[in-house]
């Protein structure tokens, strides 16, 4: 059972060890924990003995080699520190060697003396001491002796010692020198067991003392002084330190080091007695309130807190053996911290010891946490690309130019949404990413090799990504479209949004969804727009938290916004330079099929065109690195990649380059037919080579142009004056530049505006083919052949001379969305031959 553990959890080595230890016949107990500062996580600020004192109360009997029992206090406390327990149930009696007491020096001057230590298992400890393990003497009673000789300490019945890998407060790791595996346990030396059972030699009482505490008395008097530090609010390691002091100072003999822990943990369980403060201030008679504050923050200590690169407080919880990651503001947290009390006290606590609480954790985790910035869907880490599963187990996608594979338990990277959705199991197939295009009515072969690139790049974190627009008649499936990109790269609880009129309802749907899909829209107000292009390369927007504060709440996002309608609803330059046209066809009603029976296919594709993105993805960062273009268009980053990308899939980067630029060529007209300035400049540039005068003289002429060319000059879009019409032609300078016109504005020495308008040969801001590095180098994508592209394409760089697929198509059903038939290539879904 333990290896199937081991391997199930194999990213804690914690876990890893204890169960190691079980196996060799060990009990195990869990310890409290070091955090980043050095403090313990017990809670306690003036802890002594940070990451090495045990989290169960009753640990001598509750120590364990139940590989089931230690799994549960790992999943509780995956951070928690390995003890082992020594004496007579795990047959080890330790030698501590103790760096600041002396030891070294003691232990090599007794070795002098007698005789070396044998070879036996060791370990060093977090400071550079020694943790000599030995047999447990048959037919002796050797007990907790603290300096036996200086610096020199014995651990046996009623002990523990602190074992690898854990941590130590200075930040280093406990280490085995000489292993337990490759080494028996040899017997002790019997000098240093007559040293270790030496009889104790009384010290002399210190004049403040009271008397000597002697034997029948013993228990009874350290408990009184335990009840009476607990009732003054004092820790249980406070107590234990001072009972320790008080029974090697006055107790005659001094009971055992184990009995008197025993004493400070049984008395530490209770309460202490604390005074309330009633509504007007006052102290009032015994409460609980402050009490139950303390135990809740110390039950927050369990999980690691942390805080993002915006100083918002989270914290990365243990739920059914897997990590899930929180604010500390959620709802989802104050009911983890509530059970967890729960679990503890065996009652609820109080809303007030709550709140208190949470201003302490809160405080906690920005001030003492570690910063991690975390991610909606895609991150980026360690040089490698991660995407989140969503799903119940807080798994994740682990992407680097070897391969892929699923993390259990990946980094701090990600936070969700309410409208989060988890996604499939991923799964490989041959040609699993060209199964998309079964679901998405393209109308053309470069349309479907561009979508193809598109969806792979929308999980590259930290580029610009690029808007496609679908656009088509009522009844080509476009709805549709939306859905399956959405389930394919964010899936959601929603799926299909309704744009806002308001901002700050925008600005938060891009904040809470990776992949917002809006469908149905008749037009884009300007200031939505802006907030699209502002999202397709990353931004964000700040606002007052409340309006009574001055409280900045920022908001930041990079997101892949895909939209949809009847017209093009992209119509101003700025969007249309971010965006990937796709028009999309009607398809006849005696070609459509009913909605069940198409998602139903599509879900069955589904794992497989998971696993081929994430594969292409891998093949695709192995090339990227050698990727130079001469010249790039706009979204530069976006065309690079996507370059990578299509030579991954077999496409060829070339073939992808010409149908990106005759798509951005798509995007210019649509730009120019939407502005009525432009329109009419090139109408007015039809025929000649150049045209100069002054600003009023160019509005007057547009005027006359836009009469004859039928251009609507009643709208908001036509100016009025000479001043707005500069303004105008900024706005579309780079439309007109990529039409081939180019315009210069100056000033004359009577300070009016002269404007003069020319025709160039060629397109200025197009897209260059590859270097003559990159050549030569060809790209021979050949060698991916039978693994990504479909099997008989031509992938030779050149587009194949028939269509990825071929088949029927049908369509509509119902009013939310558009259903076709799949289309069917040389495979059907279950005939599709598996790597």
């Amino acid at each position: 059972m333990s290896e199937t553990i081991i391997s199930q959890y194999a990213d804690n080595l914690l876990l890893q060890a204890a169960l190691k230890y079980a196996e060799h016949g060990w009990p195990i107990t869990p310890l409290w924990w070091p955090t980043a500062n050095g403090k313990c996580a017990c809670g306690n600020p003036d802890c002594r003995t940070p990451g090495k004192h045990p989290i169960l109360r009753d640990w001598t009997n509750q120590a364990s080699t139940d590989p089931a029992q230690i799994l549960k206090w790992w999943q509780r406390w995956p951070r928690a520190n390995v003890g082992i327990v020594t004496g007579e149930r795990s047959r080890i009696l330790l030698l501590d060697v103790d760096v600041k007491g002396d030891g070294p020096a003691t232990l090599a001057k007794l070795e002098a003396e007698h005789s070396k230590l044998p070879d036996t298992p060791e370990t060093i400890t977090g400071s550079g001491g020694r943790h000599v393990l030995f047999k447990y003497p048959q037919g002796r009673t050797i007990t907790n002796r603290a300096r036996f000789a200086p610096g020199l300490d014995t651990r046996s019945n009623g002990g523990m010692f602190v074992a690898p890998p854990s941590l130590h407060a200075s930040g280093g790791r406990y280490e085995w020198k000489i292993s337990f595996e490759n080494q028996p346990l040899a017997d002790p030396p019997e000098w240093l067991l007559n040293l270790m059972d030496k009889p104790r030699v009384a010290e002399p009482p210190a004049a403040h003392e009271r008397g000597v505490i002697t034997q029948g008395e013993r228990n009874d008097t350290l408990t009184s002084l335990a009840g009476s530090m607990r009732r003054r609010g004092m820790t249980y390691d406070s107590i234990l330190a001072a009972l320790l002091a008080e029974n090697r100072r006055r107790c005659s003999p001094p009971l055992d080091d184990a009995e008197v822990e025993r004493i400070a943990r049984s008395v530490a369980r209770y309460e202490p007695e604390q005074k309330s403060v009633n509504a007007d201030g006052e102290a009032g008679g015994k409460g609980e309130k402050k009490g139950q504050a303390d135990l809740l923050i110390e039950l927050a200590e369990s999980a690691v807190l942390f805080h993002d690169d915006l100083q918002e407080p989270f914290a990365l919880v243990e739920v059914d053996g897997h990590g899930e990651i929180w604010p500390l503001k959620s709802k989802f947290f104050k009911r983890w911290l509530k059970y967890q009390f729960y679990k503890q006290a065996g009652k609820s606590p109080t809303s007030d010891a709550v709140n208190q609480a949470l201003g302490v954790i809160e405080g906690k985790a920005c001030f003492e946490g570690p910063e991690h910035k975390l991610n909606l869907r895609v991150a980026e880490h360690n040089n490698a690309f991660w995407y989140d599963l969503a799903d119940n187990q807080w798994r994740a996608v682990k992407i680097t130019p070897d391969g892929w594979r699923i993390v259990d338990r990946p980094p701090i990277l990600f936070r969700r949404h309410k409208n989060t959705a988890p996604q499939v199991e991923p799964r490989e197939a041959r040609d699993g990413i060209w199964r998309l295009l079964d679901f998405v009515n393209l109308k053309n072969k470069a349309d479907k090799y561009l979508l193809a690139v598109y969806i792979v790049t929308c999980l590259i974190p930290n580029i610009p990504h690029a808007i496609p627009p679908f656009y088509g008649e009522k009844g080509a499936a476009k709805s549709t479209a939306l859905r399956v990109l959405r389930r394919i790269v964010d899936p959601a609880r929603q799926e299909l949004l309704t744009l806002p009129k308001d901002k700050n309802e925008l600005v938060l749907q891009l904040a809470h969804n990776y992949m917002p899909a809006y469908d149905n829209l008749d037009g884009l107000q300007p200031w939505q727009s802006d907030l699209f292009c502002c999202a397709a390369t990353g931004g964000g927007i700040s606002k007052r938290e409340l309006y009574t504060d001055d409280e900045e709440v920022i908001l930041s996002f990079r997101r892949c916004v895909t939209l949809n309608g009847i017209n093009l609803v992209a119509n101003r330059s700025d969007l249309l330079d971010r965006s990937i046209l796709f028009e999309l066809e009607r398809i006849s009603p005696d070609k459509r099929r009913e909605e069940s029976e198409f998602w139903q296919e599509f879900e069955k594709a589904r794992p497989y065109i998971m696993g081929g993105i994430f594969k292409t993805l891998a093949r695709a960062m192995r090339i990227y690195p050698t990727v130079k273009l001469d010249k790039l268009p706009r979204m530069a980053d976006f065309c690079r990649w996507g370059y990578a990308v299509a030579e991954a899939l077999g496409i060829g980067g070339e073939v992808f380059l010409d149908a990106y630029q005759d798509n951005i060529s798509r995007a210019n007209e649509e730009a120019i037919a939407g502005s009525p300035v432009a329109a009419a400049v090139v109408a007015l540039m039809r025929g000649r080579n150049e045209w100069s005068g002054t600003a009023t003289a160019l509005l007057s002429t547009l005027d006359k142009v836009a009469e004859t060319e039928r251009i609507n000059t009643k709208g908001k879009g036509w100016p009025r004056a000479a001043n707005a019409l500069s303004r105008r032609l900024r706005q579309v300078k780079n439309n007109l530049l990529d039409a081939g016109i180019v315009y210069d504005v100056t000033r004359n020495e009577n300070n009016s505006v002269h404007i003069i308008i020319r025709k160039v040969s060629e397109n200025i801001s197009g897209t260059s083919g590859i270097s003559g590095t990159q050549a030569g180098q060809a790209f021979q994508v050949r060698r991916y052949s039978g693994d990504i592209a479909k099997p008989g394409d031509n992938i030779s760089g050149k587009p194949p001379d028939r269509e990825p697929y071929s088949g029927k198509v049908s369509g509509d059903s119902g009013d939310t969305g558009d259903f076709f038939g799949t289309l069917r290539g040389e495979y059907t879904l279950d005939e599709l031959p598996i790597d």
